[in-house]
């Protein structure tokens, strides 16, 4: 990849003025980006390594026999501090 290429024209792309004196770190920053972004793509990875698809949080009435399974009277008022 031709680093200072891929700076400027990303620079460009989203209307950033890289100030000349900041360049070169701006570019070496992006080298390292790339080293590690190639040794991260060269770990084999499973079925087992993907992240969930979708999470879905659980509530009280989710639970088996909702709200009312845990003891708590549906129109209960939550201690202080506790959010609901």
């Amino acid at each position: 990849m031709d680093t200072p290429a891929y700076v400027d024209a990303a620079a460009s792309a989203v209307g950033l003025t890289i100030d000349p004196r900041h360049r070169s770190a701006v570019i070496l920053h992006m080298q390292l980006a790339a080293s590690m972004a190639a040794r991260l793509q060269g770990v084999p990875l499973g079925p087992e390594d993907e992240s969930a698809n979708v999470f879905r949080p659980v509530g009280p009435d989710d639970l088996p026999g909702g709200a009312m399974a845990a003891g708590a009277p549906a129109d209960a008022t939550p201690a202080a501090g506790a959010q609901r």
